[in-house]
Parts: C-alpha cells; structure tokens; sequence
C-alpha cells in the first residue's frame, strides 16, 4: 500500500501544484482583483473640542473632501457604495504644523484603499471672539391688501455671536426674516439668525455660534387709509407781493392705525407760512410731524415736496371820461350834470394776468343820486369787484342836481341876456 501512495511521487506533487494554479487562474479569470475610484469622499472631523479647549476656531485649508481607490475583487467592488467608505481626521492629532493624516476603511472586505494627492487635513487656526448684536427683523412677502405691518418685536432681540476674530470684525447685523405674506391680523413667528456684512452679503452662519438659535418674533397687523393732504398758506406776502399758487406731492397719503381710529381721520391739514413772503417758496416737509397720533406712514416716502408761487403785483391806470359812468337813482323831474368834464383814472393793482383783462366795461363805473337833494354834491365813483384786483385810486366826482324847473328858468333868463345884448 505504502508502495502504492510513494510510487511516482513527484508527479503526483506536481499534479497537485498544477491543479491549484489551474484552480487560481480559472478564480481570477472569473472574479478577478482589480481596482476603482471613488472620488469628493467627505471627510469626517473628529475631535473639534480640542481646537476650542484652546479657545480657538479652525477653518479647513484643504481635505475636506479626498478621492480613495479600492482595490477589491470585482465581486466586490460591484457592491460598493460611497456611503461605505469612511475617511476621517482626528483633530486630537494635530500637529504643530496644523495638519491631521486622513485615515480611510471600507465596511466591505477589500485588499487595499489609497488615498489620492490629498491625504492631510490641513487647517488654519484663528483666535476666538464674541461680540454683542441687535437682531434687525427683515419682512418678506406683502400684507393682505388693506393692511400693514406695524411693529415686530424679536425675544430676544439682543444676541451674542462667538466666532473666527476675523469673521466677527465682518458682522454688521443679524438678521432675521419674517413671512408677512397675506397678513391681516396679528401673529407669532420663529426665525433663524443670520450673519450679514456691511456690503449687504451673507457671511456663512455655519461657522458661527449663536446665543439663540431660534427667535422668537410677534407682529401686530394694521389696517390702512389713504386720505388726502390739505395744504394752505398762513400769513400774509410781503406788501406788494400776492400768493399766486401751491403745488405739492403727493396729493394724497396712506396711513395705517386701528380701524376705529382711522374712522375719524379723511385728511391731513399742513400749513405753509408765507408772511412777509416775496419770493418763491419750495420746501420740503416731514409728514411724521403732521400724521395723527396712534397712526403711522403706510409708505415709503416719508415727505411731501411743497412749491408756493409768489408774485410782486403790477399797476395800471385806466382812462376813462363821464361818457363811461352809469347814472343811478336819478330822482323824479330832477336834471343832473358834471361840472368838470375832464378826463378820469382809476389806478387799480393786481397780477399780471388778472390786469391784462381789466378795462373800463369790466369795472362798470357808476354814481348814485339817491338820497341826494338839489345842490352841488362831490360824490364817490363806485365799481365793480374784479376777482384778484384791487383799487388804489378811485376820482371824487363833482355833480350839480336841479330840479327841471329850475334848469327852465335858468335857460329863459340866459335867453333874455342874449336877447339884450342883441
């Protein structure tokens, strides 16, 4: 038997040998070791309440994320998913040269995982500060129409900021919006603060701590009004000089406050002082100063623009003669004449555009007899009221009123004269 196992031994070794590689080469044809990439494999940070014991922050220079290349049979290889590759950077090793060695495994069973060009987490280190804010409150949205937001109160609406020195000296506020979209009544809201610098842009809020992560905010909802200004002039222009116009925008405003209180309100009475004006006059006026208490400015300009023309006033003479006046009241069997027959003014003063159009037709001039008796009278020319015109110099009038049968005698005993001297 013995003899039998030990005859031709060495082929049988051989056999042996040859079958096992014929048995490796038919596994590796059919399931072969090979490799695959696995690229941006984020990098977990282990260990950060090292860096902040020393009262510092770090910032990643470079390896957040690295590429590995598992080496694996294809079998396996076939099944691996990023999700169960790990890379991780203990930060409890830090070396002096702020840099952490990567290290990388696989849930799956592999032969071999490498890392690429970046095997190192690298960071920058940078003192902490913290500093004090006020949380500015930004709406977002548009009310229901009718409606504003009055007031919005954030609790707490002081806040501390803990972060890089450098990033801190960026802040200028902390923000936090609130959805007023479609608002008609008063309500509560939570928001999340957020960092911005002076330029208006966002600095990343996920490398900051906040006091308060979440705010707690209340709004109160107004309901609003639009009502009209009305403007109008106190005192007097300078003698000589007349109000002409005032013109201003807007001509209406829109103010919100409680529903019983805007009841009462239809408009916004604004006074303009021109005493002793002689110029033109444009201002510009802060309407928070004349809006009703308990109400305020449902828009965003805060002024109206005012404009108030004043014009120095004209003279003009205007000639007339007794052919002109109206007589009125003349008594029964009374006669009636005017002892100068010269030729008449009436100064009168105004505007510009307001004289042009005033002629002696316009004026109307007349004398009225009543109440008068025979005699020689100085009587006082009267006028018609022109609207903007004003009479400076009126002519006193002298007249004669006789009875008619005193002007008969009067007229035979000049006859007789005449005839004498004939």
């Amino acid at each position: 038997m013995k003899k039998k196992l030990t005859k031709n031994l060495g082929m049988k070794i051989l056999s042996l040998i040859l079958a096992t590689l014929l048995w490796i080469v038919i596994v590796n044809i059919d399931d072969p070791v090979t490799t695959r990439p696995f690229r941006d494999i984020v990098v977990e940070i282990q260990h950060e309440e090292a860096i902040k014991s020393l009262d510092k922050v770090y910032e990643v220079l470079e390896g957040n994320t690295v590429d590995v290349t598992v080496k694996a049979k294809r079998s396996v290889l076939d099944t691996i998913r990023v999700s169960d590759i790990k890379a991780v950077a203990d930060l409890s090793n830090l070396s002096y040269t702020n840099a952490v060695p990567i290290t990388v495994t696989c849930s799956k069973p592999v032969e071999q995982l490498t890392l690429g060009k970046v095997s190192t987490l690298k960071v920058a280190l940078e003192d902490i500060d913290t500093k004090q804010f006020k949380i500015t409150i930004v709406p977002k949205g548009t009310e229901e129409e009718g409606y504003l937001i009055g007031t919005i109160k954030a609790k707490p609406n002081i806040i501390q900021v803990s972060g890089a020195k450098s990033q801190i000296a960026r802040i200028d506020q902390i923000r936090v919006d609130i959805d007023v979209s479609n608002a008609s009544e008063d309500f509560t809201a939570k928001g999340e603060p957020k960092a911005y610098d002076a330029d208006g842009r966002s600095i990343d809020s996920s490398k900051l701590t906040f006091s308060n992560k979440n705010i707690q905010l209340s709004a109160s909802v107004l309901k609003t009004k639009t009502i009209n200004l009305d403007i109008k002039s106190k005192g007097t222009a300078l003698s000589g000089y007349r109000l002409v116009d005032i013109e201003y925008e807007p001509k209406e405003i829109t103010i919100a406050g409680a529903s019983g209180l805007l009841k009462n309100i239809n408009s916004i009475p604004i006074e303009v002082d021109i005493e002793n004006a002689f110029v033109n006059i444009e201002e510009e006026i802060d309407l928070t100063q004349y809006i009703p208490e308990g109400t305020i400015l449902a828009e965003d300009s805060k002024s109206i623009m005012i404009k108030v023309t004043i014009e120095k006033l004209q003279e003009k003479n205007i000639s007339f003669n007794t052919n002109d006046i109206e007589i009125k009241n003349l008594p029964p069997g009374a006669t009636f004449n005017f002892n100068d027959d010269q030729d008449l003014v009436i100064k009168v003063t105004g505007l510009a555009k307001d004289l042009k159009n005033v002629t002696i037709n316009s004026l109307n001039p007349y004398i009225d007899l009543n109440g008068l008796d025979f005699d020689i009278h100085e009587v006082e020319l009267h006028v018609e009221t022109l609207d903007g015109i004003q009479l400076l110099e009126v002519p006193t009038l002298s007249i004669s009123l006789k009875s008619a049968n005193e002007m008969t005698l009067e007229n035979v005993e000049v006859n007789e004269e005449i005839n004498n001297d004939d």
